[in-house]
C-alpha cells in the first residue's frame, strides 16, 4: 500500500524541525516501510513523502510521533498500473 503524506510545519521553526530530523530517531519511516521519495518546499513550510507500507497503522503510529510540531494529511495512492487494473476491472462489469 502506497501512502502520500503531506506535512506542514507552520506552527514551529526550522530550528525545531531540523533538530528533530537531525536527531534521526524518527526521521524516516520504520524499517518495515519503504520511503519511495520525499520533497521539500522550505519557503512554504510544506513537505511530501510517498511510502510503501504493509499496514497503514505503521505510518499512523510514526506520524503521531511528530504531531506536536507537524500537521499531517495522508492519502492512499495508486500508480498508473494500479489505476489501469482497477479501471479495467470496473469497465468489465
Amino acid at each position: 500500500m502506497k501512502i502520500m503524506l503531506v506535512g506542514s510545519w507552520e506552527r514551529t521553526t526550522l530550528q525545531e524541525v531540523g533538530s528533530r530530523f537531525a536527531d534521526g530517531e524518527h526521521a524516516v519511516p520504520p524499517d518495515s516501510c519503504t520511503l519511495i521519495t520525499r520533497w521539500h518546499d522550505p519557503s512554504s513550510k510544506l513537505f511530501w513523502l510517498v511510502v510503501d507500507t504493509p499496514d497503514s497503522k505503521i505510518i499512523q503510529e510514526w506520524t503521531s510521533r511528530w504531531t506536536d510540531i507537524i500537521d499531517w494529511q495522508t492519502f492512499s495512492v495508486l500508480d498508473d498500473q494500479e489505476v489501469g487494473e482497477m479501471l479495467k476491472n470496473l469497465l468489465q462489469h
